[in-house]
């Protein structure tokens, strides 16, 4: 399709997935009874209330957008390539966040929402307290794990053709600084959703509006001194300061958010995270020379046991503390990946 289509091809590959995507839901909901009718009253009190709500919920959620717009804007006066530069660091920054950050997010979501409405609000804060530790716990490593194999993982997938070993740095460096944000972005897939639970969906997008500004500064401030990476620091300090603001809005409101337990997981993740990236830094540094392979298979090797390694060494670290966000993680893994059974 691509040598007929060119680059069209890649439009029509996204649109055909998410169609796919939903198609393959149709027969599991088939088998447990759910039915569709096409029905439209734009009366009822159901629909009027879905409108309220959701449109700050669209707003919102272009909020990160606007972040990278304004990257975008401010690296298009940079030297050339700096947008497609910071395009490539961002895209593998977003991928934990997906896996990760928006699958404990999505899993913890029903329950939040259903204690909201019975207002069972110690329960409630329970539940987003042990949500919260388990995103901090699992993207923490994820953002250092990237930060250790950065060059290796952008050699792999897109060191080739006209992408060159300078373009390999610079992505480097702008996705070094993306990763110092990950754990935050991860955090506000799970903070949105405990307003949304709370039937709040004005407030996310108030303190977005106002992380956008802040992104701007930042960005003014960084960008004569660290170029694209500047703009990928900014960034992230954006969403930093987006779930800070968001964390300090939810503990009025519920008096408190269980601090002491988070920011326990945030300083055991972060200790362990920092001898795993220790040790695959090493190990990354050890292999690159030592293999022989075509550039390609070295990478692969070198990507692939970084993680490994990184696993097993954050794993044997935090499993000494005994933290009950490890059960949450472990038991969405199993539920995914059969194999995992065996750890309990």
């Amino acid at each position: 399709m691509g040598r007929v289509w060119g680059i069209m091809a890649f439009s029509v590959g996204v649109v055909a997935g998410s169609i796919l995507s939903f198609a393959v839901q149709v027969p599991s909901l088939a088998k447990v009874g759910f039915r569709y009718y096409p029905t439209l009253n734009l009366r009822h009190p159901g629909f009027k209330r879905i409108i309220v709500l959701t449109l700050p919920v669209v707003i919102g959620l272009s909020v990160t957008q606007l972040n990278l717009l304004v990257n975008q804007y401010l690296a298009s006066g940079l030297a050339a390539g700096s947008i497609s530069t910071l395009r490539v660091a961002q895209r593998i920054m977003q991928l934990p966040v997906g896996i990760f950050g928006v699958a404990i997010a999505t899993a913890v979501f029903p329950t939040m929402n259903i204690q909201a409405e019975k207002r069972e609000l110690k329960d409630f804060r329970r539940t987003f307290s042990l949500g919260m530790r388990a995103i901090f716990l699992i993207t923490v490593p994820a953002g250092l794990g990237l930060i250790a194999l950065r060059e290796p993982i952008i050699r792999l997938l897109f060191e080739q053709g006209s992408f060159t070993a300078t373009d390999t740095m610079y992505t480097a460096g702008a996705l070094l600084f993306y990763s110092l944000g990950l754990f935050a972005y991860s955090g506000l897939q799970l903070m949105n959703r405990v307003f949304y639970s709370l039937k709040d969906t004005f407030t996310p997008v108030i303190i977005g509006v106002v992380t956008v500004g802040i992104n701007i500064v930042f960005s003014m401030l960084l960008l004569p001194y660290m170029q694209d990476r500047g703009l990928a620091l900014a960034y992230s300090l954006a969403g930093a300061v987006n779930l800070l603001l968001l964390l300090i809005v939810l503990k009025r409101r519920l008096r408190t958010v269980d601090g002491f337990k988070i920011m326990k997981t945030l300083m055991i993740a972060t200790a362990a995270s920092g001898l795993m990236y220790a040790a695959v830094r090493f190990a990354a540094g050890y292999l690159a020379v030592a293999l022989h392979f075509v550039p390609k298979i070295n990478e692969l090797i070198i990507v692939s046991a970084g993680i490994a390694l990184g696993m097993a060494v954050y794993a044997g670290i935090v499993m000494l503390f005994r933290l009950e966000e490890t059960k949450l993680i472990l038991g969405m893994m199993r539920n995914r990946l059969p194999f995992l059974r065996f750890l309990g």
